[in-house]
């Protein structure tokens, strides 16, 4: 197996104003960035899973159960249609909750 990874356009310039806007924080708080680096040896996979209001549309409900199975969940990034920009855990960890609160409502 042989996995690629390539940032987009649109990836290069959310990083790129993420920091300036860090820089300009810093800034203003009277700090100053001396080293700065791009970090390119990591991402966060989601997306893989689409999320829909049918079956025909997507293979997760709005409650991230897989449609073919009445009790198959996802919940780690796979839900997430794609990444802000931004460390998406948080993101997860509320959706994972999410997720278990629609579980024991449904037992």
């Amino acid at each position: 197996v042989q996995v690629e990874h390539a940032y987009s356009d649109a990836d290069c310039r959310r990083r790129d104003y993420l920091l300036a806007k860090a820089g300009a924080v810093l800034s203003q708080a009277g700090g100053l960035l001396r080293y700065r680096y791009l970090i390119d040896s990591f991402s966060h996979a989601i997306g893989t899973l689409r999320c829909a209001t049918t079956p025909e549309e997507g293979v997760l409900d709005v409650d991230c159960r897989y449609w073919d199975s009445d009790n198959l969940y996802v919940s780690d990034g796979s839900f997430m249609p794609s990444s802000g920009g931004v460390n998406p855990s948080l993101t997860i960890a509320a959706n994972a909750l999410r997720v278990a609160e629609r579980i024991l409502e449904k037992r």
